[in-house]
């Protein structure tokens, strides 16, 4: 949790106060504590569900990468490319994130395996709401293209191992943040 706060402070997405009204704060807009409460709202229902799903994730979700890398076709490399650049080209937060989801489904699907296909469909629907949830930045999605095309590269030079260990580097920022996110709510819940 604390390497979570200390990277989103580094990212200028949370200010620190010490003192009896002291805590961690999202900086944000004057609709930031709306927001909050909202989606305190919204996630507190999903907490333990959410909690699993990110341990089936990060468990799933590097071995699916390299399967992807065993059995992509070259129609699954071009869907998979395709995703990537619709992530970096997207204009705004809802288009990074439907074109990231689309992105690690396009792996999934590379993996021929219907069942981890389907999984991660599930997985990532529990998820959705919670990855929305997280504050972004211009570095956290510049983050994320470098590792992406860490993930491509490695599935295109069909490196099982080096495929997985891209995705698994990949996933635990999102992972860290994302379980910071659900103790708070918890927490405070």
């Amino acid at each position: 949790v604390q390497e979570a706060l200390a990277q989103l402070q580094r990212d200028g997405l949370v200010v620190r106060r010490q003192g009896r009204n002291g805590g961690t704060f999202a900086i944000g807009s004057s609709g930031a504590v709306a927001k909050s409460d909202e989606t305190k709202t919204l996630l507190s229902p999903l907490v333990d569900a959410a909690c699993e799903a990110l341990d089936f994730r990060q468990e799933i979700e590097p071995m699916v990468a390299g399967l992807a890398a065993r059995n992509a076709t070259s129609k699954d490399l071009q869907v998979i490319q395709s995703e990537a650049i619709a992530v970096i080209d997207a204009e705004d937060d809802a288009a990074f994130m439907e074109h990231d989801t689309a992105f690690h489904q396009a792996i999934a699907e590379a993996s021929q395996n219907r069942y981890f296909a389907g999984a991660l469909r599930q997985v990532r629907a529990v998820l959705d709401e919670v990855l929305a949830a997280l504050p972004d930045s211009p570095s956290w999605h510049a983050r994320s293209y470098g590792q992406h095309a860490g993930i491509i590269a490695a599935i295109v030079g069909r490196d099982e191992r080096r495929a997985a260990q891209a995705m698994k580097e990949h996933v635990e920022p999102t992972d860290v943040s994302a379980r910071a996110l659900l103790a708070a709510i918890k927490r405070n819940g």
